[in-house]
Formats: structure tokens, C-alpha cells, sequence
């Protein structure tokens, strides 16, 4: 018989205690998609690992057909207008203002455009998989940049580079293949509203979720 230390530190068994995590429980999958209505709070979930998360970031969705698809265009449109009245019309002396007065309109044109027509879900991300949305945000910006820079120091710089775009197509792709590998870019499916649908999940997130005949089996029928 073992015997009994009066002076040690009391024992305790410790038993693995289940996570619960907070979220809606009427979003669904279908395959790779995830269906949602508008108002969902997601569980603080990493949409990646499905690991407890408590990093959040918007994802806007459209609450008309091809809205989504005609901001984004018109933005693009914008910005390459403005490099242009950049290059032509502009004198030097004042070049180095004019793209931060593009910046400035821009920013509450979108603010505008989604707050009127677009429903923003909020989803998470742990702290790994944070930093790798963070990396494929800056490649991304970065091509932009070099593109934008370029074009704004041709007339200084004559002996650089002449084309930019190998660059920005290396940082673009860099970027996509990063998102891919890692599943930290959700995107929403255009043109599907209430529910609104998004893929770019990792697999154990997804898995997480009913599917649409797992959701309708469990449903109590009315009396």
C-alpha cells in the first residue's frame, strides 16, 4: 500500500474538457460551398484549420447579381484613369499628389457602394493562418504598387525597367497560390443571394458544417 504524503501537493485528475464555440447552426454545406443567410454569426472558427479563432475579417457579398462583379471594375477603371491623368495632364511639380487624392475618393466610393448594396459576413482566422492572409494581401499590393510606381518614375528613371507587369504577374500569382495552398481567401459566389454562398474553406472547417440533406433529415417536421 503506497503511502500517503502529508505534505505534498494536493492530486487532481484532469479530464479534456470540448471547446464550445459559438455560431449559428443554419449554415450548410454544399461540396465546397458554404450556404448562409444574411445575419449569420460564424462560429470563431479558423475558416482554414477550424481551429478556435479570434482574428475576424469581412467578407462582402452581393445582395444583387453582378453588383460585386461592377464595383470591382469600375474601381480597376477608376485607377487606371487616374494613373493616366497622372501621366498626360498633370504637370511634375504636382505629380506626387494626385494618387493619394485617387486614395481618398476611392476609399468612401467603396464604403458607399457596400454599405448600399452588399452584406458583410464576418468569418476567423487563428494567428498562423492570420499572418498568411496578411503575406498574400501584401504580394498582391506590392504588384500594384510596382505597376503604379513605375509608371510614375518612367520620366526619372529612364534606364529602369520598361515593363513592370512580369513583376506584378509574378506577385499576383505568388499571391493566388499562397491563398490556394493555405485556404485563407474566402470568396463569395456571385450572383448567389439569401443564402449567400462562399468558398475557400480549408477541409476540417468545412467538414464542421451539415450538408444540405443532413440539415433538411434533422429538421423536426410540423404538426
Amino acid at each position: 500500500m503506497d503511502e500517503l504524503n502529508p505534505y505534498a501537493a494536493p492530486q487532481a485528475e484532469l479530464e479534456e474538457i470540448p471547446v464550445e464555440i459559438d455560431g449559428d447552426t443554419d449554415v450548410v454545406r454544399e461540396v465546397n460551398t458554404l450556404l448562409m443567410p444574411e445575419g449569420t454569426q460564424l462560429p470563431r472558427r479558423c475558416v482554414s484549420c477550424n481551429q478556435p479563432a479570434v482574428h475576424g475579417f469581412n467578407v462582402w457579398s452581393s445582395r444583387l447579381t453582378g453588383a460585386a462583379l461592377v464595383m470591382r471594375v469600375a474601381l480597376v477603371v477608376i485607377v487606371i484613369l487616374g494613373v493616366s491623368f497622372l501621366r498626360h495632364a498633370v504637370p511634375k511639380a504636382y505629380e506626387a499628389f494626385v494618387l493619394p487624392m485617387i486614395v481618398l475618393v476611392l476609399i468612401p466610393t467603396s464604403y458607399v457602394t457596400r454599405r448600399s448594396g452588399f452584406v458583410s459576413f464576418r468569418f476567423f482566422l487563428c494567428g498562423k493562418h492570420r499572418v498568411l492572409r496578411i503575406l498574400t494581401q501584401t504580394l498582391l499590393w506590392s504588384g500594384v504598387a510596382l505597376v503604379i510606381c513605375r509608371e510614375m518614375a518612367r520620366d526619372h528613371f529612364p534606364t529602369a525597367a520598361d515593363d513592370p507587369f512580369p513583376g506584378f504577374l509574378l506577385l499576383f500569382f505568388a499571391s493566388l497560390a499562397v491563398a490556394h495552398l493555405f485556404r485563407v481567401n474566402v470568396r463569395p459566389l456571385m450572383g448567389r443571394k439569401n443564402p449567400y454562398g462562399f468558398r475557400g474553406f480549408g477541409r476540417a472547417y468545412l467538414d464542421s458544417f451539415s450538408t444540405i440533406d443532413e440539415s433538411t433529415s434533422t429538421q423536426t417536421p410540423v404538426q
